[in-house]
């Protein structure tokens, strides 16, 4: 046997001896609480911290020379045991505690407070990758001793500590093992021994006996008792729960119910918002067509006075000709920007048909608008060259009434006509000049109504924006009232389990009672065996060289007729005389007994 194996073995040991000497010093003092005072509990202690330092990997690139502890594998262990977080950060937040060490020990005394020592040890001694990464191979957990242990810790749950880490000074505590606890007399190891034995030994075998029945049944009434509490405070946990959840449920109701009603006070404003879109569309269709009789009047008027002017000179003919084409190509762009004024009046329909194209439509409406100022420019400028051809015109007419006055000898006639053409001519300069004017004020006029629908496109686009938020609430309401169902569900299903183990437990609770009735009634029938036994005479064990016939028939002993011992008396018999059965106080099976044994042991039963 190696160095590793004796260490593990004397771990093992000692680690029984310190659990065992805790929990039934506790039962048998009849007190289950225990404080910082309990120097069996100190002990425990101790040996935990050796059973969990043995073995563990220490880091190679250590520059301070701190030893590395077992919180690195309880922080390990963090995401494996449920709950083990919250205490950690109560550990890591101990001002008082400065090396990992006494973080070690801060957190084995919360754990055991806690009752969640024998769970820690059992998770970690079935997470071998765990131990393969914070220890050695020759580590006590490592091997299978380790389930040995963690099965025993299972029975601290029937103690209560209650222990004030911030008084002691875990960083340089003593971590010495006081063996001379564990060699006084009465010892485990001499009990363990005798038992094994089988010695005679009436009353301290029945009376382990029965004290180790009472401590398992006190274990699992504590451990029913335990589960009972976690299951109440889930219960508890998983009411509120549904307290809030309904909290939210009403909350998200009322949120529900004002979004409709804004959907509604939005859907109005919208059907108001196209109420009075297609008045405007049909005051703006109206004053249109009166511009177009406007102008329809006025080429009538003008066209009358190019005639007159064709007539009287041909070379303002051909101005007023180019003018004509002018005027036409200006009428071209009248008629462009009407029908671009239409497919402006058309996407506005398709936009209220089919909101979600609504972006392109402006997209492309906004570059007709600009095409459209791009056209008006265009007039403008025309309208400027066209002003300027007719200063040119006036300024001919000038040189013409000149030399016209200068040719009076010529003809009266063509005086009379030459002043006549000139009021002619500032006639149709003026109708011009109110042409222009009029344009100028329907340039205005649109302009202000391109102003009034990029005002109500943003309002629409805003108007969408704010009903697309709202249908997402909507939908995220919705997915919260489904899991509310869901939680629903599964709250009733827990009452049921809930009242299901309650009724478990109340029974459980039933035979608890009853087997402590058994166990008195068995206590008071082992003490009558012993107070039985103590009046049979107590002989020593008789030799077998020197018997040679039976004690009680007299008859010799040969090949045919064995020797046999009376467990009772230790006196040697036959088999005739011995054949009798009977379960004793030093043994927990039927045993050989002679007859006068037999019958002095069933006096006081068949009397009672």
């Amino acid at each position: 046997m190696d160095e590793h194996a004796v260490e593990r073995s004397n771990l093992l040991n000692t680690a029984k001896l310190a659990i065992k000497s805790l929990i039934e010093t506790s039962m048998a003092s009849g007190i289950t609480s225990v404080d910082d005072s309990n120097d069996q509990l100190r002990q425990f202690f101790v040996v935990m911290e050796h059973v969990l330092q043995h073995g563990i990997k220490q880091k190679r690139s250590n520059i301070l020379g701190q030893k590395r502890s077992f919180f690195a594998v309880a922080e390990a262990m963090e995401r494996y045991v449920a709950g083990s977080g919250e205490t950690l950060l109560s550990v890591r937040n101990m001002p008082s505690i400065r090396t990992s060490l006494g973080r070690a020990r801060a957190w084995l005394r919360l754990v055991v407070m806690q009752k969640k020592l024998g769970d820690f040890a059992r998770e970690l001694v079935d997470r071998r990758d765990v131990i393969e990464e914070c220890y050695e191979d020759y580590a006590f957990l490592a091997s299978d001793d380790a389930s040995v242990i963690s099965g025993m810790l299972l029975g601290l749950s029937v103690l209560d500590c209650n222990l004030d880490i911030r008084r002691e000074d875990l960083d340089n505590l003593s971590a010495v093992i006081d063996f001379s606890r564990f060699l006084k007399e009465g010892n485990y190891l001499t009990r363990s021994g005798q038992e094994r034995s089988g010695s005679p030994s009436a009353g301290a075998g029945e009376s382990t006996m029965s004290q180790g029945d009472l401590s398992q049944l006190l274990d699992q009434k504590a451990y029913l008792e335990e589960m009972n509490t976690k299951l109440t405070t889930s219960v508890d946990d998983l009411q509120s729960r549904l307290s809030i959840a309904q909290k939210c449920n009403d909350k998200l109701q009322a949120e529900l119910d004002q979004t409709a009603s804004r959907m509604n006070t939005i859907s109005e404003k919208h059907e108001q918002f196209v109420n009075t879109s297609s008045d405007q569309h049909a005051g703006l269709g109206k004053k249109l067509e009166e511009v177009k009789k406007d102008i329809d009047a006025e080429r009538q008027t003008y066209e009358s006075a190019r005639q007159g002017l064709n007539e009287m000179y041909t070379a303002v003919q051909k101005q007023l000709e180019t003018e004509i084409k002018m005027r036409e190509e200006l009428e071209r762009e009248i008629e462009l920007q009407r029908s671009m004024k239409g497919e402006s009046e058309t996407a506005m329909q398709l936009m209220e048909t089919a909101v979600h194209e609504k972006q392109d439509t402006i997209t492309s409406l906004r570059r007709q608008l600009d095409d459209v100022k791009k056209a008006n420019l265009a007039v403008n400028e025309r309208l400027q060259t066209s002003e300027e051809t007719g200063k040119a015109k006036t300024s001919q007419l000038d040189m013409l009434t000149i030399s016209h006055t200068r040719l009076t000898a010529d003809s009266e006639r063509l005086q009379t006509q030459v002043t006549a053409l000139d009021q002619r001519s500032t006639a149709a300069e003026d109708t011009l000049q109110q042409l222009s004017t009029r344009y100028a004020d329907l340039e205005v006029k649109k302009a202000s109504a391109d102003a009034d629908l990029v005002i109500e496109r943003q309002w629409r686009s805003s108007v969408q924006t704010e009903l697309e938020q709202e249908r997402t609430k909507l939908q995220v309401a919705n997915g919260e009232l489904e899991q509310l169902r869901v939680i629903k569900t599964q709250f009733v299903e827990l009452q049921r389990k809930y009242a299901d183990l309650q009724e478990l437990c109340s029974g459980q609770e039933q035979t608890l009672v009853e087997l402590g009735s058994r166990l008195q009634l068995s206590k008071q029938e082992a003490e009558d065996m012993r107070e039985r036994s103590d009046q049979l005479k107590q002989s020593a064990w008789a030799d077998d060289k020197q018997v040679t016939s039976c004690r009680q028939c007299g008859q010799g002993f040969s090949v045919a007729r064995r020797k046999h011992h009376c467990r009772q008396c230790g006196m040697i018999y036959c088999n005739a005389c011995s054949d009798n059965q009977m379960v004793l106080a030093a043994s927990s099976k039927p045993v050989r007994v002679c007859d006068h044994c037999y019958t002095l042991l069933l006096q006081p039963t068949k009397s009672s």
